[in-house]
């Protein structure tokens, strides 16, 4: 028995078909899907540091930045939260913001979780060495096992 599974989604279209295939799999063995979704704190400093070039920054502007990302993300969750619950999970959502793989790392141990699931974009390994990806930053730094979903999986 599995008991708590965190399933980290960044909505791409992997997370949402993928992954979801993944646990329907291994439903029987699975008590609670937490899902979790963190607003990446790069992007919001990206679309912050752009707008310095054009005059607007300022603390209201970086305010409604992060309001956008999160209610975006809210919104998105809920749909999320709608699928797994048809297909008859019980389910918990966690929307936050900082760096992806601390924050799931994290919040994998305070919910005491049995696995981190996350897809993987399949990116190439000249981008991961210079940038690093969600997946691998939550296989370095979670204490929990993770499964890895490949976009090209098949189930």
């Amino acid at each position: 028995m599995l008991g708590k599974v965190l399933f980290a989604i960044d909505f791409s279209e992997c997370c949402m078909n993928k992954v979801i295939s993944f646990l329907d799999k291994i439903q029987e063995s699975v008590d609670e899907i937490l899902a979790v979704h963190v607003v990446d704190e790069k992007e919001i400093n990206t679309i912050v540091i752009n707008a310095v070039w054009i005059g607007e920054t300022t603390r209201e502007f970086e305010d409604e930045v992060r309001a956008k990302l999160k209610n975006k993300a809210l919104e998105e969750m809920e749909k999320v939260k709608e699928i797994l619950e048809r297909n008859g999970f019980k389910v918990k959502t966690v929307v936050t913001e900082g760096n992806p793989a601390e924050k799931i790392a994290e919040i994998a141990e305070k919910e005491n979780v049995s696995l981190i699931v996350v897809g993987s974009h399949g990116k190439s390994n000249l981008k991961s060495v210079f940038l690093g990806s969600v997946s691998e930053g939550v296989v370095r730094l979670a204490k929990k096992p993770v499964v890895i979903v490949k976009r090209d999986a098949t189930f």
